[in-house]
């Protein structure tokens, strides 16, 4: 189960039905759920996940540690993936932002 976050502070790179498509393109996931709260117990419950990821910020909040607890006695294992500056929605942003520079400015040389 992937769960995507729909209430970011940030207006995201690639648009929530995109990110949607892209994560029920791989084998390894059944169902991708999308979350308009930090709160997850009750989707768990609903769907019961055989493995819960999470990403190398997720801290130790109280829906967290909730939702950590729940899937502990419900004998499901939690994965924390590493940070991959690769995919960082902020790098990507700032390329882009370069790239349209670079272009506005080659076609004034021209």
């Amino acid at each position: 189960m992937m769960w995507l976050h729909l209430n970011k502070p940030h207006e995201p790179v690639i648009p929530l039905e995109q990110r949607v498509k892209m994560l029920q393109a791989l084998k390894c996931v059944d169902v991708v759920r999308p979350y308009h709260t930090l709160e997850y117990v009750s989707g768990c419950k609903e769907i019961n996940p055989d493995i819960f990821v999470v990403g190398e910020d997720w801290g130790d909040k109280s829906h967290n540690i909730e939702v950590e607890e729940y899937l502990k006695n419900n004998d499901c294992k939690v994965v924390q993936v590493s940070y991959n500056p690769l995919t960082s929605s902020t790098k990507i942003k700032q390329n882009v932002i370069a790239q349209s520079h670079r272009g506005k400015y080659f076609s004034q040389e021209i």
